[in-house]
């Protein structure tokens, strides 16, 4: 499980799709009080980098949900913001823990050669 954090316009339609899944398996893993501190406590170069921000799900599911839209996808899972407030009160210790985006385009330009496209673009044309 992963947030990339990244504008989701320069999402391929797999990773688009992917990180909206992803943020509906987070809420459900919070709602039943799972252990989400090894997706926070990842190391990368020697230092902590979480892969999850969890009070930014809400935000960051809107946008997903505002890009899924703009491209003509269908959306029929909203995220309740309520729940959402409730949910992270179990979660305060990660509450200034923060995904570190740079980290996020460098690794998924390596793993996608379509976001790469779209990122490539984006600097081009943007």
């Amino acid at each position: 499980m992963r947030m990339w954090m990244i504008e989701p316009k320069l999402l391929c339609r797999k990773h688009l799709m992917g990180s909206h899944v992803e943020l509906h398996m987070l809420l459900g893993s919070m709602e039943k009080c799972k252990n989400i501190s090894g997706f926070m406590m990842n190391i990368i170069d020697g230092k902590i980098s979480p892969l999850l921000e969890p009070f930014s799900l809400y935000e960051y599911h809107e946008q997903i949900k505002e890009e899924m839209l703009r491209r003509g996808y269908n959306h029929n899972s909203e995220i309740n913001k309520v729940t959402v407030q409730r949910v992270l009160k179990n979660y305060r210790q990660y509450e200034l823990m923060k995904v570190n985006r740079s980290h996020s385009v460098e690794e998924l330009m390596k793993r996608c050669p379509e976001c790469r496209r779209r990122f490539e673009n984006e600097m081009l044309y943007g």
